[in-house]
């Protein structure tokens, strides 16, 4: 009898911040798990990231907040920080969302977006 292996997927979301046509910010949220028999087993990894920040006086900032899976949905979240002010720790405006992703044992996206 053979059994079937468990299969690695890795997904990943961005979102950003546009002023006429042009990404401004932008933030990254990926992760890594498996699944078996078309059912999520395990979160192996997950991690968020800036990936561009044009705007001059912006501090942006992400951090991990939680993951959590089902049998048929991994979760993956992370924290958004946008602080303005010209000197860090002198901000005059801040502004924080959640990034979400959300994926299905066969590795396709579900969801990405703020929450």
């Amino acid at each position: 009898m053979k059994t079937a292996a468990a299969v690695g997927r890795s997904v990943w979301g961005t979102q950003w911040f546009k002023f006429a046509g042009i990404k401004l910010i932008e933030t990254k949220v990926w992760g890594k798990y498996s699944s078996n028999k078309g059912k999520i087993t395990k979160i192996t990894d997950y991690g968020c990231q800036v990936v561009k920040n044009l705007v001059l006086g912006k501090n942006v900032t992400v951090s991990k907040q939680s993951k959590a899976f089902t049998s048929s949905t991994a979760t993956f979240k992370c924290k958004v920080r946008i602080e303005r002010g010209a000197i860090k720790g002198m901000n005059w405006s801040t502004r924080e969302g959640y990034q979400t992703l959300k994926a299905n044992a066969g590795g396709k996206v579900t969801f990405n977006g703020w929450n």
